[in-house]
């Protein structure tokens, strides 16, 4: 085993090991940051089923019994293994989000270091792609994506951009994205006297569009709706609410966000392509 080898393996264990850190820290995020803003409408932890959650804690809690957990029973992953995936003290299912979360930062970050090495490149994809796994799960389980993230992650995909010279596409980027969706959200108001589309879906557009630019934004929409319409029809064909039942649009919009990222960074000009099949050029 060479010396570059064993380099390349302690390189990827620490950053497999931050990102998992990172993911901890990521899972309190998306628990209690949603239980702030309701909290300020008026909406209770118990309606969340968080009866024992105090968003204002320091400490990591139980949802269910309250209690504090030990730092031996906070440790990323291992953890939740030992554990069974169950808390120590009132044995209550501990929600498989919490290790999925952990590890999809971790790879995430994996992911960035392979692509880009040890740059601030790869600093900026991990903070983009662990945005998009809390815009994600926060919209998921509670209809919410907090401005704190959109307006957080817009700056930062402006400032991004600007180092990487690509600060003009980023402005225009961030335009388009809320353009756009205000657009299609006004037109279909007009047309059904319905909102199809929140406030936070136009204000995330804004922000993947400042990380993505007009061509990466255009492609996130397009897998966007595909996968989001795809979706809502299968949720129709197999619920008894039908159409009557709201599906959130955010994650989709993620996963489109970051399908793009991927492709720009492929070094092949896939989103060109993919433009002009659909143009039918």
């Amino acid at each position: 085993m060479t010396f570059a080898l064993v380099a390349d393996l302690v390189l990827y264990g620490l950053v497999l090991f931050a990102g998992l850190a990172a993911g901890s820290y990521l899972n309190v995020l998306v628990t209690r940051l949603p239980l702030r803003i309701l909290a300020a409408d008026g909406i209770s932890a118990d309606e969340l089923g968080c009866a024992r959650m105090d968003p204002s804690s320091v400490r990591s809690l139980c949802p269910c019994c309250g209690v504090s957990l030990r730092w031996y029973d906070n440790v990323p992953l291992v953890s939740y293994i030992l554990l069974k995936g169950k808390c120590r003290s009132c044995q209550a299912a501990i929600s498989i989000r919490y290790p999925l979360a952990e590890v999809m930062v971790a790879f995430a970050a994996l992911f960035a270091v392979a692509l880009f090495g040890m740059t601030w490149h790869a600093l900026g994809a991990s903070l983009f792609f662990w945005l998009l796994i809390a815009v994600a799960i926060i919209d998921f389980e509670t209809g919410l994506i907090p401005d704190l993230l959109s307006f957080g992650g817009l700056m930062l995909g402006l400032t991004y951009a600007a180092f990487t010279g690509a600060g003009t596409e980023a402005v225009w980027g961030a335009v388009l994205g809320y353009g756009s969706l205000w657009a299609l959200a006004t037109a279909y108001r007009v047309s059904s006297g319905q909102d199809g589309m929140g406030q936070g879906d136009l204000k995330l557009a804004a922000m993947l569009g400042a990380w993505l630019g007009p061509m990466g934004l255009w492609l996130c929409l397009t897998i966007a709706f595909v996968t989001g319409t795809l979706f809502a029809l299968v949720f129709v064909l197999r619920r008894s609410e039908g159409l009557q039942m709201a599906v959130p649009f955010g994650p989709f919009l993620c996963l489109g966000a970051a399908t793009a990222f991927l492709v720009q960074e492929s070094g092949v000009d896939w989103i060109t392509a993919w433009t002009n099949f659909v143009l039918g050029y």
